[in-house]
């Protein structure tokens, strides 16, 4: 079985203040991109350590320790809810650059849930708890399509296809690796600027007067010149740019789909992992 963990972007982000739990309070519109890692699970002859998985990882260099790895966390969290799978391996190839704010380990582990519940058969609200535990923005790669997030993160309310559907868009992640306590420190807390349920309906063009930011990106931006730089990398000629999740990858929606391209090659000449394509 092979399946494809996508990247998100934020479409706006809000932090509208701090919850009793410690955590903040987030309002966003999350969009699932084609830009992806690979992951394969195959059957297993035998378990490592008992455990009943073993693991394999190319691409990218990720954190070894498995209390970091949302792969290895994802198998736990279904042994503990109970369910009963068999021994399997996993091989994650990892595409998406890490520390960019675009989601990339939060959807290795919703897909690593998705995938090994078509043998542990847990139903919606215990695989949407399963992905909770594991993180903020998992349970939204549970499903396909565009949400508006707000709670932690954990709250989600499907949006149909809006104004940005079909706009050619560049990815571009600067190398700069953003804490989220780093983001957090510096994050702009207020009241939301406009209800991003309403994004939808509001042309692309008309996005920035509209007050549609990241509440995470002057903050980011200040620490990390890298990120300023790659802002000013993509505005020319965007109809809309933003920096996405807490950072540091940042984003750009642009008329047309060779003007998207330039950008992303622009910025691998420059040695920073870009995509593009369409939202």
């Amino acid at each position: 079985m092979v399946v494809f963990p996508p990247a998100k972007l934020n479409l706006g982000l809000f932090v509208t203040g701090k919850r009793a739990d410690g955590f903040h309070a987030l309002e966003s519109v999350f969009v699932p991109i084609d830009w992806c890692d690979v992951l394969e699970l195959t059957p297993a002859a035998a378990a490592d350590a008992g455990s009943g998985l073993t693991t394999a990882y190319s691409g990218l260099p990720i954190p070894k320790s498995s209390s970091a790895n949302l792969i290895e966390r994802a198998h736990a969290a279904l042994l503990a809810a109970g369910a009963t799978l068999p021994p399997v391996h996993a091989h994650l190839h990892k595409v998406l650059p890490m520390g960019a704010g675009l989601g990339g380990g939060s959807s290795d582990g919703a897909w690593m849930l998705r995938a090994l519940n078509r043998w542990a058969g847990l139903g919606a609200d215990a695989l949407h708890a399963a992905a909770a535990e594991l993180g903020s923005d998992c349970p939204f790669f549970l499903h396909d399509g565009p949400a508006f997030v707000h709670g932690r993160g954990e709250h989600l309310e499907p949006l149909a296809a809006g104004s940005w559907q079909g706009w050619p868009i560049a990815v571009v992640h600067p190398g700069a690796h953003v804490s989220t306590r780093d983001a957090f420190a510096r994050v702009e807390v207020g009241p939301a600027a406009m209800d991003l349920r309403g994004l939808a309906e509001l042309p692309v063009e008309a996005w920035h007067d509209a007050g549609v930011a990241n509440a995470f990106q002057p903050g980011v931006a200040a620490q990390f010149p890298l990120v300023a730089e790659a802002l000013e990398h993509v505005a020319p000629g965007a109809a809309y740019h933003q920096m996405t999740g807490t950072g540091s990858a940042v984003f750009a929606l642009y008329p047309s789909a060779e003007r998207a391209l330039e950008v992303a090659d622009r910025a691998q000449q420059k040695g920073w992992a870009a995509w593009s394509g369409r939202l």
